[in-house]
């Protein structure tokens, strides 16, 4: 039994390994990755931002600002204050005044039969642009919490350009302040970058059904969006950036995700009541909401991330010094690629020993999204989310209500 023990926790010390490999790796690949350096689009296609904002009051006002900085100047910007009441409104006021800028009222009262939020803001803003004397040729939804670099649009239209692309999603810097924001974001993220290979993504021979996105950013070829039936195609998708990419590439259009650490920050949540509540809504839907999904990821997680830790506090609590030896070398190893991820994005170094509580408190987050799912319901800025399962034929944007 021993020697069955031993295989096992060598395949763990072969996993750790190859992950600290892969992560050095990855900093030299350049594939996909948009830089302030990448060049800009040959022409000068219009682009049309399209800004969702639900009391935002401390976010909107850097996000508009940061978006009329861009260095590219064929820009139109349309904020949707979808019912706020925070003062989002008066933020907005102050820059309604820039002829680039255009802010539209909506969302205080219900939601019409079959959409959600965010989906129902974004699908406005877009036909707003799209519907105007002068359409714009490619879309890019951008989240409020997000601050752009003032090259973001030129660089993700070069890099679309010069790959042939219709759809662009960016993974940008993710901003953590607060302690729990520090404890969980990273192994939150982590847990989704370990089931999201950029080369499988961004290959259409390998790449699955539900492919990966990230709602804080979205450049999509006006041509393709109008293609799926816009946000339509997404709008009882609780996921609804996965969503888009699924509709994008259901129909052929090419799509990529990269990483844009150097062109935006997000920060996602302030505290940890926004992080439990954001990540519950979103953690099951990401699992397809299957509860054999997650309790697969569960056990994933409970055994390459919990398992190490726990059997090193188990050899020093028996005195048994090879186990001592196993859990001390695997959990050096997982604080290596911490470390080394840490250095890469930012982050605090002083938070990697608390990657254990972490991922218990991952753990129990799972737990709870899925029994909130099972509720039917989630909730998010001050609306009850109905979680409604999304099946491959509703995400062509055909079955509209």
């Amino acid at each position: 039994m021993i020697w069955v023990a031993r295989f096992f926790l060598g395949t763990l010390v072969l996993f750790w390994f190859s992950a600290l490999v892969r992560a050095i790796r990855s900093k030299r690949d350049e594939r996909y990755r948009v830089t302030e350096e990448t060049p800009g689009p040959a022409h000068g296609p219009s682009v049309g931002l399209v800004v969702p904002a639900r009391n935002e009051v401390g976010n909107i006002g850097a996000c508009v600002d940061s978006i009329l900085s861009q260095d590219y100047p064929n820009i139109h910007l349309v904020v949707l204050n979808d019912g706020s009441t925070d003062g989002t409104d008066v933020v907005l006021a102050d820059r309604a005044h820039d002829g680039r800028v255009t802010i539209l009222d909506g969302g205080a009262g219900e939601l019409p039969e079959g959409w959600l939020g965010k989906a129902w803001a974004c699908q406005r803003g877009a036909r707003h642009l799209l519907e105007g004397p002068a359409a714009p040729e490619w879309l890019l939804f951008v989240d409020a919490d997000v601050v752009l670099h003032p090259h973001a649009v030129s660089g993700v239209l070069g890099h679309a350009e010069a790959n042939g692309l219709a759809m662009l999603s960016g993974l940008g810097r993710l901003v953590m302040e607060s302690f729990w924001e520090k404890v969980m974001q990273p192994v939150v993220a982590g847990l989704i970058m370990a089931g999201n290979d950029l080369d499988k993504i961004n290959d259409p021979e390998q790449r699955d059904d539900r492919p990966l996105a990230n709602g804080q950013f979205i450049l999509v070829r006006r041509d393709a969006y109008e293609a799926v039936g816009g946000h339509e195609a997404v709008r009882q998708d609780v996921l609804d950036d996965v969503g888009m990419a699924s509709a994008i590439t259901a129909a052929e259009f090419p799509y990529q995700l990269v990483f844009m650490r150097e062109l935006f920050d997000c920060r996602m949540y302030t505290n940890l009541a926004e992080l439990w509540e954001g990540w519950t809504k979103n953690l099951f839907a990401g699992m397809r909401q299957s509860w054999v999904n997650l309790l697969v990821v569960m056990g994933f997680v409970l055994w390459i991330s919990l398992f190490p830790y726990l059997l090193l506090l188990w050899g020093w609590f028996v005195g048994d010094l090879e186990w001592m030896a196993w859990g001390g070398g695997l959990t050096i190893l997982i604080q290596l690629v911490r470390l080394w991820l840490d250095i890469q994005v930012g982050q605090d170094l002083r938070y990697g020993p608390t990657q254990p509580v972490g991922v218990i408190m991952l753990l129990v987050l799972l737990v709870h999204s899925g029994i909130r799912a099972a509720r039917g319901t989630a909730a998010w800025k001050g609306r009850t989310v109905p979680i409604v399962k999304v099946a491959p034929q509703d995400l062509d944007g055909s079955d509209s209500t």
